[in-house]
């Protein structure tokens, strides 16, 4: 996914939530 090779920071401020549960 494009949002994977972004930096977590920019992920995290678009969709907290969905962020943690993705990615973490």
């Amino acid at each position: 996914m494009a949002a994977a090779r972004r930096p977590r920071r920019l992920r995290r401020s678009a969709r907290p939530a969905l962020n943690e549960r993705s990615w973490d």
